[in-house]
């Protein structure tokens, strides 16, 4: 994963935490850290789709109906 001259070879070290968690973990301790992460993607996930949907609103709210009426948005 460290290659001769000290840096990381990338191809390699994407394999790192998959790694830990499969060899220097404990059955229990692994099913803990598996499922904090998917956790953790579906959080991120549920935070873009609000973010998403703010957006949406504000636009339909605010400048969109005066454009679509012909006004200037500004």
């Amino acid at each position: 994963m460290i290659g001769p001259d000290g840096n990381a070879i990338p191809s390699v070290a994407q394999g790192a935490f998959p790694m830990l968690v499969q060899y220097l973990l404990p059955p229990g301790l692994r099913g803990l850290v598996v499922a904090g992460v998917a956790l953790l993607c579906v959080g991120m996930g549920i935070a873009g789709r609000g973010v998403f949907n703010a957006c949406s609103t504000a636009l339909t709210v605010g400048p969109l109906p005066e454009v679509e009426a012909g006004g200037d948005p500004a």
